[in-house]
């Protein structure tokens, strides 16, 4: 399970909420077809993957943020995960 996966909303001049997902690396790592995205409609994951298996399933929304919310990310992934495997992904993305 991913906690507090991240999407950006865009407002698009027509006024629809639409998600939008860059997750390329994901889509061909986990064999998923990449979806496309049209300004109207929403572009999530999608259940399955291209061999029929389980891939994603979205088990709660969080709500929209005016920015993205890092102390609610980063505590419901410390909760998740235990304090000391976060700091070490954050430690580990900040040597890149």
């Amino acid at each position: 399970m991913f906690i507090m996966d991240l999407r950006s909303f865009i407002w698009p001049a027509n006024g629809l909420r639409q998600h939008l997902r860059l997750m390329l690396n994901c889509a061909k790592k986990h064999n998923v077809i990449p979806l496309e995205f049209n300004c109207r409609e929403d572009s999530i994951f999608q259940t399955y993957n291209v061999e029929k298996k389980t891939f994603m399933e979205y088990l709660e929304f969080h709500g929209i943020y005016a920015d993205i919310p890092v102390d609610v990310i980063l505590a419901a992934r410390e909760k998740a995960y235990g304090r000391d495997r976060v700091r070490k992904w954050i430690d580990d993305l900040e040597k890149v």
